[in-house]
């Protein structure tokens, strides 16, 4: 934001680069800081996030101390600028707003700039556009044509030496200024809103959460400059936190968005030998009372496994567990998905357990702990129905305790998450700690891999099928040519899995997702392996072929990589699968790059890592037959997401 003493103004090529240099940020060109005072009553994570589906801003992510101002900055894109250059007269300050591409709109005080003079001028002082604007009319419009790309300065003057000047970066075309006249004494920024209804920073949110505490989330249009304090008071979950804490609780994806799936762990004594889960409304009453399967898992402790089933589209529900239908747990919440548009992150590879290795430079246990619950609050900031994993959750898989860090988010008992078998997660304790729905039969079992039968499974969202397939396990066969019809078993296994979903949604669906873990496509450490090879030639993508699978989620290599649309092996000249392979989710084990796999033709996008990268997640809106995604990867030593690559498709 510039802002310069009321005076007559003469503008000229050093006035030009002495605003150019004011308005100067801590983020890019094409970006103007927002400082965003935020005060909250508790220690809490606060985040500010753009529009979904916006590419054109940079949000922010911070723990905050409690009942301490801190300011926030985050980037909105340049020409969001209202403006103010008498303290006294702020209230009849105009509001400049960069709508679109060669689109401003500016919203002036009918009384002091009633009479204006508009001007643009180049980056030399030359200047390009002189109009005069009346409040006789109650809206009025300049125009220039064939504007090279750049940045400008726009220079509003009104009665009494009121004038303004603020810079704006134009993309190249035809430039198009609105000028609409408001009432005194409100703000141009809330006039041009409210007759506008348009500004180029829209509608941010801005979250604050903490741990037993209820969440708050809000929209607000940010400007340039300071912007008003946002305070949050956040309550205790009073009512909700009596009770006891479940050891391991996750909330699962039903078979479809009217059912709820719900498991967690107890002490295997006889008094914990039931599972229900109470579900209520929002006023508090109950819902329904729900009973399921309660079993040995790990030494001396019990699973409990229940599906709530009948739920109502776009509801807020809470609900609470028992292991004998007396004591009952806190209350935890969760929200249906309406029957439209929907969003869902995909993540990966989070490794909870890891120990590094002496002999290199890995990341420890610690901060794969720290990198998984700082990636699940950024998940959670994004309002996201669900959470779709490519799996390997924890490192090592017959250790137990590695589950409770995974589990321990906040997050992962209020968002749906759809668990893929990794092979770090091959293990009957990846059966006891989800609950999964559409699993294929015992008889359906592959006598290669005594849990493939229960990785594979199904589930509609929507207008959108997924399909989760268990690539996790490892081909065991002694000979190449054994391992190879081994791995024709499992594809075969796998068109089994994928014809009896599209069976039992026929017409439902206008997209087809697969998760699995062991990426075919990637361009890292172990895209070489034999086994993802011996898929490969067993038929794993010609079945995605066969299926007209639209999209594919993998991970395994720890590195992002996007292919073009592939169809047979090569890339499609129309319609394809798109594979995209997941970095780390947790700031762990970060794999290099093989250099004679990057330069591929039918490679979009891939990230570089190495021992020192950044964790990454997606996040997928579906809306209808569109589809847009933004991959990012953020500093886990603070700042904002990054986004690291885009995706649109359509039918």
């Amino acid at each position: 934001m510039n802002t310069f003493p009321s005076q007559k103004m003469s503008v000229n090529a050093a006035l030009f680069a002495a605003a150019l240099l004011l308005a100067a940020s801590a983020f890019s060109q094409t970006l103007d800081t927002a400082k965003v005072p935020v005060r909250v009553n508790v220690a809490a994570t606060v985040s500010i996030l753009p529009p979904s589906g916006s590419t054109g801003g940079v949000g922010v992510t911070r723990n905050l101390t409690a009942n301490t101002v801190d300011t926030l900055l985050i980037g909105i894109e340049r020409g969001a600028l209202p403006v103010s250059h008498n303290p006294q007269t702020r209230a009849n300050a105009p509001a400049v707003f960069k709508n679109s591409a060669g689109s401003i709109s500016v919203a002036l005080s009918a009384q002091s700039y009633r009479n204006a003079e508009i001007s643009l001028y180049a980056g030399n002082g030359k200047r390009l556009l002189r109009d005069k604007v009346s409040a006789q009319s109650p809206v009025n419009n300049i125009s220039r044509p064939n504007m090279a790309a750049g940045a400008y300065l726009l220079s509003i003057k009104g009665i009494n030496d009121n004038a303004v000047t603020t810079r704006y970066i134009h993309g190249g075309g035809s430039l198009n200024i609105g000028v609409a006249f408001v009432n005194e004494g409100a703000t141009g920024a809330e006039a041009l809103r409210k007759e506008a209804n348009s500004s180029a920073a829209g509608d941010w949110t801005i979250t604050a959460t903490a741990p037993e505490h209820i969440g708050e989330s809000r929209q607000f249009t940010p400007v340039a400059g300071i912007n008003p304090i946002q305070n949050f008071t956040l309550s205790q979950e009073a009512a909700d936190s009596a009770g006891f804490v479940p050891e391991a609780l996750g909330i699962g994806v039903g078979a479809t968005t009217s059912e709820q799936r719900f498991v967690w762990f107890s002490d295997s004594t006889a008094a914990n030998n039931k599972s229900f889960v109470r579900i209520f409304n929002a006023s508090g009453a109950i819902v329904s009372t729900d009973s399921g399967e309660a079993r040995g898992a790990s030494k001396d402790k019990r699973y409990h496994k229940v599906a709530a089933q009948n739920l109502s589209p776009n509801t807020e529900y809470r609900y609470s567990v028992s292991n004998n239908k007396t004591d009952w747990s806190r209350k935890y919440g969760f929200k249906t998905p309406g029957t439209g548009a929907f969003a869902f992150a995909v993540a990966g590879d989070m490794h909870q357990g890891y120990v590094p290795d002496p002999d290199n430079n890995r990341v420890g246990a610690q901060r794969a702990i720290i990198g998984w619950d700082t990636t699940m609050k950024r998940i959670a900031a994004r309002d996201v129905n669900f959470i779709a994993s490519v799996g390997d959750h924890i490192d090592t898989a017959d250790h137990d305790e590695f589950y409770k860090p995974f589990f321990a988010p906040t997050a992962m008992r209020n968002i749906p998450f759809s668990a893929a078998m990794g092979n770090h997660d091959i293990n009957d304790l990846f059966v006891y700690h989800f609950n999964l729905p559409n699993t294929a039969s015992r008889s359906l079992m592959i006598s290669y891999s005594p849990t493939t039968w229960y990785g594979s499974y199904w589930y509609l969202y929507n207008n959108a099928l997924f399909v989760v397939l268990n690539t996790g396990a490892y081909l065991i066969k002694s000979t190449s040519a054994e391992k190879l019809t081994e791995a024709r078993a499992h594809v075969n296994y796998f068109d089994s899995i994928i014809t009896k979903a599209r069976n039992a949604h026929i017409g439902k669906y206008d997209w087809l997702f697969v998760q699995h873990h062991k990426s075919t496509e990637s361009v890292g450490a172990h895209a070489q392996d034999e086994e993802i090879q011996l898929y490969k030639q067993a038929g794993f993508e010609l079945l995605m072929d066969k299926h007209n699978v639209d999209l594919v989620f993998a991970g395994h290599d720890h590195i992002y990589v996007r292919t073009k649309p592939m169809k047979n092996g090569s890339v499609a000249t129309s319609g394809g699968t798109v594979y995209l392979t997941l970095p780390t989710a947790s700031y762990t084990k970060f794999y290099p790059e093989e250099s004679s796999l990057v330069g591929g033709s039918h490679i979009a996008k891939y990230k570089k890592n190495n021992w020192n990268g950044w964790p990454g997640f997606g996040i997928v809106n579906v809306n209808g037959k569109s589809i847009s995604a933004i991959i990012y990867n953020y500093n886990t030593s603070g700042g904002a997401d990054v986004g690291l690559d885009t995706l649109s498709l359509s039918k």
